[in-house]
């Protein structure tokens, strides 16, 4: 039913020792809870009814789990933890060969292994060796053939060859008679007595508990070994639909007492090995041992454990995961790439907890490890950069005398640029960092622009934080966060407010420069001095006079355009009172705003060309123009004036400019 239903391009199903292990505990508890004078018919239909009902019940949980589209999880299972569990099952195939291969007792091998390994057979062991050598050298030169096979028949006829020629030579035993037999004869299903509800009832609990423990840990035992084979084999497969199938297979197999079904990464790479593809391949392999087991286990007896295992080598082998290889391998070569060696450690890891303890305790481990390691990269890298004012000042151009006063404040604004992921594993860093301003910092700004996302925790960190630096003294100001985008509407959602919100950072800094120069006492009223600050420096009396003479006045009320991209250059303009901000066409980006005593547009007058940008009042604003035929006037009136003017144009361009590298150079950096 799993190879029909499940769609995966190698649908190959069977037993884990992990699954079965678990069903044993079940029935050792079930045989163990059994009345006294119980019959062994009745205690044997018992215990297999409670291991079918767990197993019917494996079965419905993994097809929930599968309507619920849980099978997709697994390709967020990392990759570190994926080597791990895939070297693991690799290494427990390997070691489970060691005993065979020697020709060592079960029961000497599980009481003393280092002991009995003294006491092994070299004869059994070259056999076993040569088969699996065998097997990979005809993988390799003729890749069409069934290499198992033949190399599994080739080692059975050399162990009866020497047998019959050398019969003191030890190479270990056979497989010998299979049988199948159930205690007390042939039983129906068992699960089809009616009369099984009452003997199953006190073990009710168990039987839902191994339920559920079979389900969780077959299903991610069934997606791991999944993912595996698609990525040895390059497949891809529906993880759900494969859940489905599994559960599925477990519901109807439970009925008829099957043991519990999980894909079987092992069986999987022996039938591609063999040359098999597709669901006809696995059809195929469950009818081959289904034959067998009914009518050749004559043959099958003759078949030498010690070839089993070496055939079994060549499995383990192409088991262990290719990429963990190759990260050794880079790390024998480069040494120092730290990060390579936690890697590796968290695949030895889960695949040592995998061999000694189980594959759920090993995947667990492995994901709370990487899940650790990545929350701490996280922790460290939420900080993309930190710069102060002084280096990166707001586009406000503010009139000289504020200007000099920022000079020396400019360094208490101090800004960090967020980006990723703001949640829980790297919130706490923010704080950290903020706790080692400096002494004399007035201003903390966060710019959320590169923020993709922002959890509980990291609103509540930001809603937080205020109060924090308050104090201190410092007051916190939030960029890229009001209430129309996005990151404001998170931090709204999770009830995080309380903290001064701006469109972006450059607004931020402004408004803490802004607040700076109030507390000094020094912040302009709004109108210019009549010497227009910028322009007519260095001009008094009656030649400031006579080019205020040649000057228009213009009034404009809140967001009204002074100027649009693409206009041609009809002078140059001084801010006499309020505010004019050039911006892009579609005003989402601020390049300058222009304070009272500021001029602006006199690059396209100096050049003739186009107006580069728009420019539009930040409120009830008021300009006064020069144009170009009042200077060329003045310039033939009072050349003196003018060239001062010109001067003065000059140093305000090399200004601006200088201001502008300056934040390109430290953007770069």
């Amino acid at each position: 039913m799993f190879a029909l239903c499940s769609g995966t391009p190698l649908p190959i199903g069977g037993p884990s020792s992990a699954t079965t292990i678990i069903l044993a505990a079940l029935i050792a508890r079930v045989a163990g809870m059994a009345p006294a004078g119980s019959t062994p018919v009745n205690l044997t239909l018992t215990a297999v009814a409670a291991a079918s009902a767990a197993v019917v019940g494996m079965g419905l949980l993994q097809i929930v789990m599968a309507l619920l589209r849980l099978g997709r999880f697994s390709a967020y299972v990392p990759q570190t933890v994926l080597s791990g569990f895939m070297d693991g099952v690799a290494l427990l195939v390997l070691v489970a060969q060691v005993p065979v291969l020697l020709a060592i007792d079960p029961t000497a091998w599980q009481a003393d292994p280092w002991g009995a390994m003294r006491g092994g057979h070299p004869a059994a062991m070259l056999l076993g060796l040569g088969t699996a050598a065998g097997v990979w050298l005809l993988a390799w030169r003729a890749p069409r053939l069934p290499a198992v096979l033949i190399g599994m028949l080739a080692g059975m006829a050399i162990y009866h060859l020497l047998r019959q020629n050398w019969p003191g030579l030890d190479l270990g035993a056979t497989l010998g008679p299979v049988t199948v037999t159930m205690p007390g004869g042939a039983l129906p299903p068992p699960l089809a007595r009616p009369a099984l509800g009452s003997l199953l009832l006190p073990h009710a609990t168990a039987i839902v508990l191994t339920s559920l423990l079979l389900a969780l840990m077959g299903s991610l035992e069934a997606m791991l070994s999944l993912r595996a084979i698609d990525r040895s084999l390059a497949l891809h497969s529906d993880g759900d639909r494969v859940l489905l199938a599994n559960g599925l297979a477990n519901l109807v197999g439970g009925v008829f007492g099957a043991l519990p079904l999980t894909v079987l990464r092992t069986g999987a790479l022996a039938v591609h090995g063999a040359g098999g593809h597709g669901r006809a391949a696995a059809c195929a392999a469950a009818a081959t041992s289904a034959l067998l087991l009914a009518g050749a286990d004559d043959a099958i007896s003759l078949l030498p454990r010690v070839v089993v295992a070496g055939v079994m080598l060549t499995i383990g082998v192409a088991l262990a995961d290719r990429w963990s290889r190759g990260m050794l391998r880079r790390l024998h070569r480069d040494r120092s790439v730290a990060k390579m060696g936690n890697s590796l450690f968290v695949v030895g890891l889960v695949c040592a907890l995998t061999v000694t303890v189980g594959v759920g305790a090993g995947v667990g481990a492995g994901l709370l490890l990487a899940t650790a390691m990545f929350m701490r990269s996280q922790h460290g890298t939420v900080i993309r950069a930190r710069y102060d004012a002084a280096s990166r000042p707001s586009r406000r151009v503010w009139p000289a005398p504020e200007e000099q006063v920022l000079r020396d404040l400019r360094s208490r604004i101090v800004t960090f640029e967020l980006h990723g992921a703001l949640f829980f594993g790297n919130a706490p860093r923010i704080v950290e960092e903020a706790r080692r301003l400096p002494l004399d910092c007035r201003f903390l700004v966060l710019d959320l622009r590169r923020v993709n996302s922002i959890d509980e925790t990291g609103a509540t960190m930001l809603s937080d934080l205020g109060p924090i630096l308050e104090r201190r003294q410092v007051q916190l100001l939030l960029a890229a966060a009001v209430p129309t985008q996005t990151h404001g509407r998170w931090l709204s959602r999770f009830g995080a407010e309380g903290n001064e919100r701006h469109p972006d950072a450059d607004r931020a800094i402004e408004a803490a420069e802004r607040q700076l120069l109030a507390e000094k006492g020094v912040l302009s009223a709004g109108s210019a001095h009549p010497a227009f600050d910028t322009l007519l420096r260095g001009v008094e009396g009656d030649d400031a006079n006579a080019v205020n003479a040649l000057m228009t006045t213009r009034t404009l009320v809140d967001g009204e355009h002074l100027f649009r991209q693409g206009d041609p250059s009809d002078g140059l303009y001084v801010v006499t009172s309020g505010s004019i901000s050039v911006v892009s066409a579609s005003g989402d980006h601020r390049y300058a705003s222009f304070s009272p005593g500021i001029m602006l547009g006199e690059l396209a007058m100096l050049d003739g060309g186009q107006r580069s940008a728009d420019a539009r009042a930040d409120g009830p604003t008021e300009v006064r123009r020069l144009t170009h035929t009042a200077l060329d006037e003045l310039t033939r009136q009072r050349p003196t004036v003018a060239a001062t003017i010109y001067r003065n144009i000059a140093s305000h361009l090399s200004h601006r400019l200088r201001v502008a590298g300056s934040a390109w150079a430290e953007a770069a950096n």
